[in-house]
């Protein structure tokens, strides 16, 4: 049994959501059948808001999916920027919400599991888009008028990030100073790994255009595409 990796699929409103989440459902179908553990690394929707009462219709398809997982597979969701307020809701769907980030230990290595925006050295949007007055301030709006402002915001959002083609500097300087052998991230949305001495990092990509995920067995770490062809393996 495997453990799987997911990221940046950005569900919510773009012209191909139905593409997305066919693609998404034949990917669960093969979680279900092959791991004892699900980690979404964050970003899974465009933005994702949790009221007390209301879920936004929009994400009714992807949540059952997640749930229908999460009856058998243990399920991790790594808080992104797109979707810092994950909370108790998931927790009903028997999925466990991490803000900040996940740690495990396989083969004697410690892997280190986060989105990555928060992973700078600056002040971060995160700490201001949760700081609780806002929140409140934001739960006072009607939800069909929230949605409206999210949209825009996660638009600008996405139209300010790019694809890179390497590991950014300040991703080297942030693993360099902390404990880990290997760190898995999301948010940079290309597939990539790179080695530096005994520090490894690893970006699982998007399910936007590159329709990647990742697979760890005893000893490595697989990314793959849709059509399960492998594009990196890095040894544990």
């Amino acid at each position: 049994m495997e453990i799987y990796l997911f990221s940046d699929a950005h569900f919510g409103f773009s012209e191909s959501e139905e593409e997305k989440f066919r693609k998404f459902k034949i990917l669960m179908d093969r979680v279900r059948k092959n791991a004892k553990k699900f980690i979404i690394i964050g970003d899974l929707f465009d933005f994702w808001f949790e009221y007390d009462s209301v879920i936004f219709s929009h994400y009714f398809k992807v949540l059952n999916e997640l749930y229908l997982v999460s009856k058998d597979v243990e399920t991790i969701y790594i808080a992104g920027n797109h979707d810092l307020w994950i909370g108790k809701f998931f927790e009903k769907l028997n999925i466990k919400p991490i803000i900040g980030k996940y740690e495990l230990i396989i083969d004697g290595k410690k892997l280190v599991f986060a989105h990555g925006d928060d992973l700078k050295f600056r002040v971060k949007t995160r700490d201001i888009l949760k700081n609780p007055i806002l929140v409140w301030l934001f739960k006072m709006i009607h939800p069909d008028f929230g949605i409206k402002i999210a949209k825009f915001v996660s638009k600008t959002s996405r139209k300010a990030h790019n694809d890179v083609d390497k590991v950014p500097a300040w991703l080297w300087n942030y693993f360099q100073k902390i404990e880990g052998d290997i760190l898995v991230v999301g948010h940079l949305h290309s597939p990539m790994c790179e080695i530096k001495g005994n520090k490894k990092i690893i970006c699982i990509g998007d399910w936007i255009n590159h329709f990647t995920y990742g697979v760890i067995n005893e000893n490595e770490i697989k990314i793959l595409n849709i059509n399960e062809q492998v594009l990196y393996t890095l040894k544990l």
